[in-house]
């Protein structure tokens, strides 16, 4: 495995998170504590994003909010696989927008 494909299947398991914990608050189970999943942080490691870059940090996150938006009306099912071309396009903008940057 690459290190690329390493951090779509990591943003695809930080998707699947999200819809559970969508799904769950669907059906009425309180998340007062948002699951932190610490994913992302593994991610911009695994990207040499300096987490002290505010500016950078803020840039490649909007990139994964505005993917992350469309997860809740991906249905949730046993596999993950719907959210392989997400991830897939998620992880592909942040790299084309912040090539010059950082990555």
């Amino acid at each position: 495995m690459t290190k690329d494909d390493l951090i779509i299947k990591l943003i695809q398991q930080d998707f699947t998170h999200l819809q559970l914990v969508l799904e769950t608050s669907k059906r009425g189970i309180e998340n007062e504590d948002f699951h932190y999943s610490g994913i992302i942080d593994l991610i911009f490691h695994l990207l040499r994003i300096d987490v002290n870059d505010e500016r950078l940090v803020e840039e490649v996150s909007d990139v994964y909010l505005k993917y992350e938006k469309n997860v809740g009306a991906i249905p949730l099912c046993f596999s993950s696989e719907a959210l392989f071309p997400v991830a897939k396009a998620c992880y592909q903008e942040m790299v084309e927008r912040f090539r010059s940057d950082a990555l």
